[in-house]
């Protein structure tokens, strides 16, 4: 982020590189993730008529990449919104979003995207709510419209010191080169109070393809003293508009976690998703290289794992962990058990997190 002039105009750069399933239907096995890179980049207008009265406005450039060249863009978008605060906490807002895809492979129509949509915002610690509502357009070239209603909830509620209560529903038009960036970071187009939330969902196939999603999350989280615990369950559902493998998806996850001492901690996980294909035969000039999924596929995925979390300095973090990866399908050949081991370095310029004195 670069502030050019505080609290008026600044410009913003950022990138995301995951490594994504290109066939979804398939076994999560490295011949089928491929690389994915999301950039974006652009400037931020901000405008303060008065105390409670602002006005934002920004513009991105953006490209999205794979190893694979399926889905391969470049976008283009534009965002306004009006924001009045009603209070120090609560803030509403007015937001025009559009967004202008442009796919490599000149065979794959151009895309324009809009969202316009009233956002509400209240932040009272420890409690927040979030709710965008609204409506979403698709306009293909030579095909046909696609409108969609936008809703989007966020909201935290803290049952006593040490628990919480999360409940976020979404629905809402995406793309996985959107997503990969709102879930890294925070847009700089987003100012705060605007009441726009992050990606209800984390991109999970690489194409650059348009899709509705749905999703509903309900989360419980405990933090208190050396033991820590969360359980969350969710449902959703994506119906890509090139891509041939809509699916209906619902999973849980339970974690619990031991503070060993301040530079300690271990962890321990299970989830559990089960993912229903419905497919109808793609559109032939509209279809992005993945192969139709038989309809009623049904595919099962359970993972248990334990990890370990070293501070080794108050900025730098090592996260060690393995896990049992299990599938079954009712696909031909889609049987798999995969074991993991994961490390990760964290560095951060701000401590990591407080952990308490070994007793």
């Amino acid at each position: 982020m670069w502030t050019i002039l505080p609290k008026q105009f600044a410009w913003s750069v950022e990138d995301a590189a995951r490594q994504l399933r290109v066939d979804i239907a398939a076994p999560d096995t490295p011949s089928n993730r491929t690389n994915v890179n999301s950039l974006s980049t652009g400037p931020d207008f901000t405008l303060r008529f008065d105390p409670t009265n602002t006005a934002a406005i920004g513009a991105r450039y953006g490209r999205f990449d794979t190893g694979i060249g399926v889905g391969d863009n470049n976008r283009h978008s534009a965002n306004a919104r009006l924001l009045h605060s009603v209070s120090s906490q609560t803030t509403l807002s007015a937001n025009y979003e559009a967004t202008r895809v442009d796919f490599k492979d000149p065979a794959l129509a151009k895309i324009l995207r809009e969202d316009r949509f009233l956002g509400y915002a209240m932040r009272a610690p420890p409690s927040s709510m979030t709710i965008d509502a609204g409506a979403a357009r698709v306009l293909r070239e030579g095909a046909g419209e696609l409108k969609s209603r936008l809703a989007r909830i966020a909201a935290a509620y803290q049952l006593n010191s040490t628990s919480t209560l999360q409940l976020s529903l979404a629905d809402q038009v995406s793309d996985a080169g959107s997503d990969l960036i709102q879930g890294t970071t925070t847009s700089a187009s987003t100012p705060t109070g605007a009441g726009t939330l992050p990606s209800a969902q984390a991109a999970v196939v690489a194409v650059g393809d348009v899709y509705r999603s749905k999703r509903g999350e309900l989360a419980y989280v405990n933090q208190g003293g050396r033991f820590g615990s969360t359980l969350r369950g969710y449902a959703r559902s994506f119906d890509y508009q090139n891509q041939p493998q809509d699916f209906n998806e619902r999973g849980g996850r339970l974690e619990g976690s031991y503070l060993y001492s301040g530079d300690m901690r271990f962890r321990a996980y299970t989830e559990y998703l089960r993912r229903i294909f419905r497919n109808s035969p793609p559109d032939p000039r509209l279809s992005i290289g993945a192969s139709a999924v038989p309809v009623n596929q049904q595919d099962t995925e359970r993972t248990a794992g334990v990890g370990a979390t070293f501070r080794l300095t108050h900025n730098l973090n090592i996260l060690v962990d393995c896990a049992r990866f299990e599938r079954t399908s009712t696909a031909s050949l889609g049987n798999s058990v995969n074991w993991r081991a994961t490390l990760l370095i964290g560095y951060s310029t701000g401590p990591l997190y407080t952990g308490q004195p070994r007793r």
